[in-house]
Protein backbone atom coordinates (compact mmCIF):
# COMPACT_ATOMS: atom_id res chain seq x y z
CA UNK A 1 0.00 0.00 0.00
CA UNK A 2 1.26 3.66 -0.76
CA UNK A 3 2.82 5.28 2.05
CA UNK A 4 0.45 8.29 1.54
CA UNK A 5 -2.98 5.90 1.62
CA UNK A 6 -1.43 4.47 4.78
CA UNK A 7 -1.21 8.43 6.19
CA UNK A 8 -4.45 8.93 4.60
CA UNK A 9 -6.07 5.54 6.37
CA UNK A 10 -4.65 6.29 9.81
CA UNK A 11 -5.31 9.62 9.82
CA UNK A 12 -9.00 9.26 9.20
CA UNK A 13 -9.09 5.68 11.43
CA UNK A 14 -7.00 6.28 14.44
CA UNK A 15 -6.47 9.64 15.07
CA UNK A 16 -10.01 11.40 14.38
CA UNK A 17 -8.82 13.41 11.79
CA UNK A 18 -5.18 14.31 12.37
CA UNK A 19 -2.91 14.49 10.46
CA UNK A 20 0.21 12.48 9.67
CA UNK A 21 3.34 14.12 11.05
CA UNK A 22 5.12 14.13 8.31
CA UNK A 23 2.42 16.25 6.14
CA UNK A 24 3.93 19.83 6.06
CA UNK A 25 0.53 21.57 5.65
CA UNK A 26 -1.06 20.00 8.06
CA UNK A 27 1.49 19.20 11.12
CA UNK A 28 2.64 23.21 10.94
CA UNK A 29 1.67 24.43 14.50
CA UNK A 30 -1.33 26.83 14.31
CA UNK A 31 -3.57 29.05 16.35
CA UNK A 32 -7.07 30.12 15.31
CA UNK A 33 -9.21 33.17 16.49
CA UNK A 34 -12.21 34.10 15.22
CA UNK A 35 -12.34 38.08 17.03
CA UNK A 36 -9.80 40.88 16.07
CA UNK A 37 -8.08 41.96 19.95
CA UNK A 38 -7.20 38.02 20.27
CA UNK A 39 -5.54 37.72 16.07
CA UNK A 40 -3.63 40.75 17.49
CA UNK A 41 -2.40 39.04 21.06
CA UNK A 42 -1.53 35.80 18.96
CA UNK A 43 0.26 37.70 16.10
CA UNK A 44 2.41 39.36 19.36
CA UNK A 45 2.76 36.62 21.50
CA UNK A 46 4.15 33.86 19.09
CA UNK A 47 6.52 35.79 17.26
CA UNK A 48 9.54 34.40 16.65
CA UNK A 49 8.35 30.76 17.37
CA UNK A 50 7.35 29.39 14.03
CA UNK A 51 3.80 29.21 15.01
CA UNK A 52 1.44 30.81 12.55
CA UNK A 53 -1.38 33.07 13.98
CA UNK A 54 -4.53 32.37 12.12
CA UNK A 55 -7.75 34.77 11.99
CA UNK A 56 -10.93 32.81 10.29
CA UNK A 57 -13.46 35.49 9.61
CA UNK A 58 -13.25 37.95 6.80
CA UNK A 59 -11.38 41.04 7.94
CA UNK A 60 -13.62 42.69 7.08
CA UNK A 61 -16.27 41.85 9.06
CA UNK A 62 -16.70 44.25 12.43
CA UNK A 63 -16.85 42.32 15.04
CA UNK A 64 -20.80 43.01 15.24
CA UNK A 65 -21.02 40.38 12.54
CA UNK A 66 -19.05 37.88 13.01
CA UNK A 67 -21.43 35.98 15.29
CA UNK A 68 -23.45 35.35 11.88
CA UNK A 69 -20.77 34.44 10.09
CA UNK A 70 -19.93 31.82 12.88
CA UNK A 71 -23.59 30.50 12.19
CA UNK A 72 -23.53 30.61 8.34
CA UNK A 73 -19.81 29.70 7.15
CA UNK A 74 -18.24 29.27 10.28
CA UNK A 75 -18.21 25.44 9.84
CA UNK A 76 -17.39 25.49 5.88
CA UNK A 77 -14.36 27.67 6.93
CA UNK A 78 -13.15 25.21 9.29
CA UNK A 79 -13.93 21.98 7.68
CA UNK A 80 -12.07 23.51 4.33
CA UNK A 81 -8.92 25.31 6.03
CA UNK A 82 -5.92 23.61 7.97
CA UNK A 83 -5.58 21.81 11.14
CA UNK A 84 -5.11 24.23 14.43
CA UNK A 85 -3.46 23.28 17.45
CA UNK A 86 -5.12 25.81 19.75
CA UNK A 87 -7.73 27.73 19.44
CA UNK A 88 -7.94 30.94 21.69
CA UNK A 89 -11.28 32.39 22.75
CA UNK A 90 -13.36 34.57 24.82
CA UNK A 91 -16.40 32.44 25.04
CA UNK A 92 -16.90 32.76 28.61
CA UNK A 93 -18.51 36.18 28.71
CA UNK A 94 -18.88 36.24 24.75
CA UNK A 95 -20.76 32.46 24.06
CA UNK A 96 -21.90 34.85 20.66
CA UNK A 97 -18.76 34.08 19.36
CA UNK A 98 -18.28 30.65 20.55
CA UNK A 99 -16.52 28.55 17.58
CA UNK A 100 -14.64 26.15 19.67
CA UNK A 101 -16.94 23.35 19.02
CA UNK A 102 -16.75 23.87 15.02
CA UNK A 103 -12.85 23.48 15.43
CA UNK A 104 -13.12 20.34 17.75
CA UNK A 105 -15.26 18.78 15.32
CA UNK A 106 -12.56 18.58 12.76
CA UNK A 107 -9.96 18.22 15.25
CA UNK A 108 -10.44 16.16 18.68
CA UNK A 109 -7.36 17.30 19.58
CA UNK A 110 -7.58 20.93 19.41
CA UNK A 111 -6.78 22.65 22.64
CA UNK A 112 -9.53 25.36 23.62
CA UNK A 113 -7.75 28.72 25.19
CA UNK A 114 -10.10 31.02 26.68
CA UNK A 115 -8.34 34.85 27.11
CA UNK A 116 -11.19 36.23 29.12
CA UNK A 117 -11.47 33.15 31.74
CA UNK A 118 -8.50 31.29 32.59
CA UNK A 119 -9.31 27.21 31.80
CA UNK A 120 -7.82 26.51 35.81
CA UNK A 121 -8.99 25.97 39.19
CA UNK A 122 -7.10 29.18 40.27
CA UNK A 123 -6.76 30.97 36.86
CA UNK A 124 -7.03 34.87 36.04
CA UNK A 125 -10.16 36.11 34.50
CA UNK A 126 -10.73 39.76 32.95
CA UNK A 127 -12.88 41.89 35.00
CA UNK A 128 -16.42 42.64 33.22
CA UNK A 129 -18.21 45.70 35.02
CA UNK A 130 -21.89 45.62 35.52
CA UNK A 131 -22.68 47.71 33.03
CA UNK A 132 -20.47 46.64 30.09
CA UNK A 133 -21.50 43.13 30.88
CA UNK A 134 -24.94 44.00 30.20
CA UNK A 135 -23.72 45.43 26.52
CA UNK A 136 -21.54 43.00 26.03
CA UNK A 137 -18.46 46.13 25.76
CA UNK A 138 -15.35 45.60 24.52
CA UNK A 139 -13.67 44.73 27.98
CA UNK A 140 -10.36 44.59 26.10
CA UNK A 141 -9.89 48.72 25.92
CA UNK A 142 -9.54 48.46 29.76
CA UNK A 143 -6.03 48.10 29.74
CA UNK A 144 -5.51 45.75 33.09
CA UNK A 145 -8.03 43.52 30.77
CA UNK A 146 -5.83 43.37 28.09
CA UNK A 147 -2.82 42.42 30.47
CA UNK A 148 -4.55 39.92 31.95
CA UNK A 149 -5.40 38.55 28.50
CA UNK A 150 -1.87 38.20 26.95
CA UNK A 151 -1.43 36.17 30.45
CA UNK A 152 -3.58 33.78 30.26
CA UNK A 153 -2.87 32.99 26.53
CA UNK A 154 0.93 33.29 27.14
CA UNK A 155 0.71 30.86 29.67
CA UNK A 156 -1.50 28.26 28.03
CA UNK A 157 0.54 28.96 24.83
CA UNK A 158 4.24 28.30 27.24
CA UNK A 159 2.68 25.17 28.40
CA UNK A 160 1.23 23.68 24.81
CA UNK A 161 4.83 24.39 23.38
CA UNK A 162 7.35 23.97 26.38
CA UNK A 163 10.68 24.11 23.82
CA UNK A 164 9.09 27.51 22.96
CA UNK A 165 8.36 28.91 26.42
CA UNK A 166 10.86 31.53 26.90
CA UNK A 167 10.73 33.37 23.42
CA UNK A 168 6.98 33.62 24.01
CA UNK A 169 7.25 34.78 27.82
CA UNK A 170 9.64 37.41 26.32
CA UNK A 171 7.16 37.90 23.68
CA UNK A 172 4.58 38.62 26.79
CA UNK A 173 6.56 41.19 28.72
CA UNK A 174 7.05 42.93 25.64
CA UNK A 175 3.65 43.00 25.24
CA UNK A 176 3.08 44.27 28.82
CA UNK A 177 5.71 46.68 28.78
CA UNK A 178 3.92 48.21 25.99
CA UNK A 179 0.59 48.48 27.39
CA UNK A 180 2.11 50.01 30.60
CA UNK A 181 3.80 52.95 28.73
CA UNK A 182 0.39 53.32 27.06
CA UNK A 183 -1.11 53.79 30.49
CA UNK A 184 1.65 56.17 31.88
CA UNK A 185 1.48 57.93 28.92
CA UNK A 186 -2.42 58.26 28.37
CA UNK A 187 -2.83 59.15 32.28
CA UNK A 188 -0.20 62.05 32.07
CA UNK A 189 -1.95 63.52 29.23
CA UNK A 190 -5.09 63.22 31.53
CA UNK A 191 -3.65 64.72 34.50
CA UNK A 192 -2.21 67.91 32.54
CA UNK A 193 -5.47 68.89 31.04
CA UNK A 194 -7.90 71.17 32.73
CA UNK A 195 -10.79 68.78 31.14
CA UNK A 196 -12.34 66.51 33.46
CA UNK A 197 -15.71 65.04 32.45
CA UNK A 198 -16.40 62.28 30.10
CA UNK A 199 -19.67 61.68 27.99
CA UNK A 200 -19.72 58.47 26.35
CA UNK A 201 -22.41 57.96 23.75
CA UNK A 202 -20.92 54.77 22.81
CA UNK A 203 -22.18 52.08 25.54
CA UNK A 204 -19.41 49.41 24.13
CA UNK A 205 -16.33 52.21 25.13
CA UNK A 206 -17.71 52.43 28.88
CA UNK A 207 -14.60 50.24 29.98
CA UNK A 208 -12.54 52.59 28.73
CA UNK A 209 -13.52 55.17 30.00
CA UNK A 210 -14.71 53.53 33.39
CA UNK A 211 -11.15 52.31 33.93
CA UNK A 212 -9.61 55.95 33.55
CA UNK A 213 -11.42 57.00 36.89
CA UNK A 214 -12.85 60.18 36.12
CA UNK A 215 -16.60 61.69 36.42
CA UNK A 216 -18.71 60.42 33.25
CA UNK A 217 -21.64 62.90 32.17
CA UNK A 218 -24.84 62.10 31.01
CA UNK A 219 -25.15 61.78 26.56
CA UNK A 220 -25.63 65.16 25.00
CA UNK A 221 -26.49 66.32 21.99
CA UNK A 222 -22.87 67.48 22.01
CA UNK A 223 -21.51 64.01 22.84
CA UNK A 224 -23.05 61.61 19.28
CA UNK A 225 -22.85 58.62 19.20
CA UNK A 226 -19.77 57.29 17.48
CA UNK A 227 -16.88 55.48 18.38
CA UNK A 228 -15.63 58.37 20.44
CA UNK A 229 -14.88 59.55 23.74
CA UNK A 230 -15.80 63.42 24.14
CA UNK A 231 -13.46 65.05 26.86
CA UNK A 232 -15.08 67.64 28.40
CA UNK A 233 -13.72 71.04 30.07
CA UNK A 234 -14.30 71.94 33.76
CA UNK A 235 -17.74 73.68 33.23
CA UNK A 236 -21.18 73.53 34.64
CA UNK A 237 -22.33 74.72 31.34
CA UNK A 238 -24.09 72.67 29.17
CA UNK A 239 -23.06 71.83 25.84
CA UNK A 240 -19.31 73.12 26.97
CA UNK A 241 -16.51 72.57 24.33
CA UNK A 242 -15.37 68.73 23.90
CA UNK A 243 -12.27 67.44 22.30
CA UNK A 244 -13.36 63.92 20.86
CA UNK A 245 -11.75 60.88 21.19
CA UNK A 246 -11.74 58.75 18.40
CA UNK A 247 -10.77 55.61 19.88
CA UNK A 248 -9.59 52.38 17.34
CA UNK A 249 -11.45 50.15 19.40
CA UNK A 250 -10.21 47.29 17.61
CA UNK A 251 -13.77 46.14 15.79
CA UNK A 252 -11.58 45.03 13.09
CA UNK A 253 -8.56 43.46 12.62
CA UNK A 254 -6.07 45.50 12.09
CA UNK A 255 -2.51 46.12 9.50
CA UNK A 256 -0.46 47.13 11.98
CA UNK A 257 1.33 45.81 15.51
CA UNK A 258 0.20 46.25 19.05
CA UNK A 259 2.61 49.47 19.58
CA UNK A 260 1.17 50.95 16.48
CA UNK A 261 -2.16 50.65 17.33
CA UNK A 262 -1.50 52.24 20.92
CA UNK A 263 0.60 55.07 19.35
CA UNK A 264 -2.36 55.58 17.10
CA UNK A 265 -4.82 56.04 19.86
CA UNK A 266 -2.58 57.97 22.23
CA UNK A 267 -2.31 60.35 19.31
CA UNK A 268 -6.29 60.74 19.12
CA UNK A 269 -6.04 61.29 22.70
CA UNK A 270 -3.45 64.47 22.38
CA UNK A 271 -5.38 65.64 19.72
CA UNK A 272 -8.62 65.96 21.81
CA UNK A 273 -7.13 67.09 25.29
CA UNK A 274 -5.27 69.86 23.19
CA UNK A 275 -8.48 71.27 21.95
Amino acid sequence: MKPVLICLLLSHLMLGGLACANDPIQSKARVASAIPVLHLLNEELLKNTGIEAAYLPPKRLPISRIGNWIKRKGEQAVKSGALYTAVATIESVRPDLSFYSLIRSTNIRVIPVDAANELSPTGSKITLPTAAQANQAFFWLDINNLITMSQILARDYATIWPELANQIVENQERVQASLNLFTLKRDELLLDTERFNLCVADEKLLPLATSLNMPITAATESCKADASIRILKASKKEGSAAGRWAVNALDKPINSDLRTWLDRNLASLEAAVAR
